[in-house]
């Protein structure tokens, strides 16, 4: 049995729009995330660094991306999730 549509509210593949933008975004940060670590990672080794040398490396760029989400974090509540989210797509 059908419901009446709630005035006010967006039917259903309209409310579905934001998790899909949100689902299709972090699904491309993943693809790229990995493609720059796995480049990051070749280079190294065409340059001859050591194991523990890109050990450090890697250690360094995970530091740098718990301080941006930190940073991301903080401009998100003050600025809004959106305007975050739209801007960091930007960039």
């Amino acid at each position: 049995m059908p419901h009446e549509p709630v005035e006010g509210q967006p039917d259903a593949p309209e409310a579905l729009k934001p998790l899909a933008v949100i689902t299709m975004s972090y699904l491309m940060y993943t693809v790229t995330d990995g493609a720059v670590r796995m480049i990051i990672l070749l280079h190294a080794y065409n340059k001859g660094f050591s194991a523990m040398q890109v050990a450090v490396m890697f250690t360094l760029y995970e530091t740098a991306g718990v301080a941006t989400n930190l940073a991301a974090g903080l401009i998100g509540a003050k600025w809004g999730l959106r305007t975050t989210l739209l801007s960091g797509l930007v960039l």
